[in-house]
């Protein structure tokens, strides 16, 4: 960096400013998804001063105050107006199993904080430039469609044996290893018989990404003659491998697509049937806006 004279009469200059920032996805990697961001810098300097202004910009983000992305750039002799710098962040795919615990934890929703540092030097002195944080608002409702008063008969030997009245589920508490649904079904028996349901098994994909392929151990229910009961199996989610069905997320432009399938073993007097929980059993699509403006 040259030096120059500062003479409080031959000298003086005023500082950069942050004006605009632009940012979206970029390439995505094995282990990192570039976010490309465009910094639009002024610099009210001209002639000789201006060609002697150089910039690093540094920018962070945070998820639900996980540190999940970081990079920096720089400029050498600003133009006198506006300036164009862009930047290239690594958003690590390692940190998304637990900012999506939080983002579970509180209700599907994210708070994603982009902090944009840039420091003008002018050959003699230092000017911090701090652009104002940027804040978004990502949702989500993984589980809406679980949520059913829709009667789903349960048939045997063109029977009616059992009907499922209401089924609920809702988010346990999730950690980076773990994501828990607690489900509520409630069954009415429509025989003068005793039937036990046991065997719950359960699959969760997310865009091919096998997040769970389990059954309920140890969980049998039995419900009395002409009665109703709810039985609240829990499906247990490997969140760790959230890290891997990220990148499918941002490569289909930030949609996946949600596949649960949910089935019991049903026993009555006229047998035993293998019986899909319907309202647990569907396609859903997540779309996320990680760059919307809020």
């Amino acid at each position: 960096m040259e030096s120059i004279d500062t003479g409080a009469d031959e000298f003086a200059y005023e500082q950069p400013s942050l004006v605009a920032s632009a940012s979206g996805w970029g390439e995505v990697g094995e282990t990192t998804t570039e976010i490309e961001t465009e910094v639009v810098v002024n610099n009210p300097n001209d002639g000789a001063v201006g060609d002697l202004v150089s910039l690093s910009v540094a920018e962070e983000t945070h998820i639900n105050g996980v540190r999940a992305a970081s990079g920096e750039g720089s400029l050498d002799g600003l133009a006198p107006g506006n300036n164009t710098l862009a930047l290239v962040s690594e958003f690590r795919h390692d940190a998304v199993p637990e900012w999506w615990a939080r983002h579970l934890n509180r209700g599907e929703a994210s708070t994603v904080v982009t902090t944009t540092n840039a420091t003008a030097d002018i050959g003699v002195t230092r000017l911090a430039a701090p652009e104002p944080e940027r804040t978004r608002t990502v949702s989500t409702d993984l589980l809406a469609g679980f949520n059913s008063t829709e009667p789903d008969e349960i048939r045997q030997s063109g029977q009616t044996v059992a009907t499922i009245t209401e089924t609920r589920a809702t988010w346990g508490e999730a950690t980076a290893e773990t994501a828990p649904i607690d489900t509520a079904v409630t069954i009415r028996n429509e025989r003068s018989r005793f039937i036990t349901v046991r065997d719950i098994t359960y699959t969760v994909r997310l865009n091919d990404v096998a997040l769970a392929d389990n059954r309920t151990v140890d969980e049998t229910y039995t419900i009395s003659p002409l009665s109703t009961r709810t039985i609240e199996p829990r499906f247990l989610l490997n969140n760790s491998r959230m890290a891997d069905w990220w990148p499918t997320h941002v490569r289909n432009g930030e949609e996946s697509v949600m596949t649960t399938e949910v089935y019991a073993t049903v026993e009555t007097a006229l047998g035993t049937r293998r019986v899909r929980l319907d309202s647990f059993s569907q396609n859903r699509t997540v779309a996320t806006e990680f760059f919307a403006e809020s």
